[in-house]
């Protein structure tokens, strides 16, 4: 018990000074206020042969389809911190230092994409049509970040509350960087690690019309974690 303990703070300090750095850097290249660049984002997803308000209208079209997301793609935290409780109960720290290996370098690697491609998101380059989006607003979730994002480019959100960091980043999705890093981190144990693939699947779909993000957002989020994996692999 007291090993256990003595894993989960060791792995809880570094995780929550990471987040807050990495938070709190996102914030500052938010309000930096630089140039969006979601007009070639969208361009590189057509080009993919992508339509994103054709996928945020077959997904509206089911009240059904559109709850699932919606609560998968609120999935996130709770499968995240399975990710560090199950390797804490099994006394695997070398599986904790390697997790929190990938997500520093996936933090780096966010905070560098988004500051060499800022974006607004899909959902504000589009701007769709409420009945395009009906029943995803009906359950109170689209681009959840577009109030903070955009007080912090105008400027009149000049102080950055620790306690209340919310996610400000559209390119790449951290989304889909976490859902990665998550499934690789219980890959060890198939009874866990395949419910968390297919939840992490449909959440890391669930980022275009629920979390406004361009299909680019989630290629990258994903590439930019699979390189973090296999630099610390190395």
């Amino acid at each position: 018990m007291l090993l256990a303990t003595e894993l989960l703070l060791r792995t809880a300090l570094p995780i929550g000074a990471l987040l807050a750095a990495g938070g709190t850097l996102s914030y500052l290249i938010t309000s930096a206020d630089l140039p969006l660049r979601d007009a070639l984002l969208a361009r590189v997803d057509r080009d993919l042969g992508f339509y994103w308000l054709h996928l945020l209208d077959t997904t509206n079209s089911s009240p059904v389809l559109a709850g699932l997301l919606v609560r998968v793609y609120q999935s996130i935290s709770p499968v995240a911190q399975l990710a560090v409780l199950w390797p804490v109960l099994n006394r695997r720290g070398e599986r904790l230092a390697e997790f929190i290996a990938v997500l520093s370098l996936s933090t780096v690697g966010l905070c560098v994409g988004m500051w060499l491609v800022p974006a607004a998101g899909a959902f504000a380059y589009y701007r769709p049509e409420p009945q395009l989006f009906g029943n995803f607003s009906a359950l109170g979730e689209m681009w959840s970040f577009s109030h903070a994002f955009s007080m912090l480019r105008d400027g009149s959100l000049s102080v950055i509350d620790l306690s209340s960091l919310q996610g400000v980043v559209s390119f790449p999705s951290f989304h889909t960087m976490l859902g990665v890093m998550t499934i690789y981190a219980l890959r060890d144990t198939r009874w866990i690690m395949i419910p968390v693939l297919l939840v992490n699947g449909a959440m890391i779909v669930s980022t275009m019309p629920v979390g406004g993000h361009h299909l680019t957002d989630v290629l990258a989020g994903a590439g930019l974690t699979l390189g973090a994996i296999l630099l610390v692999r190395r």
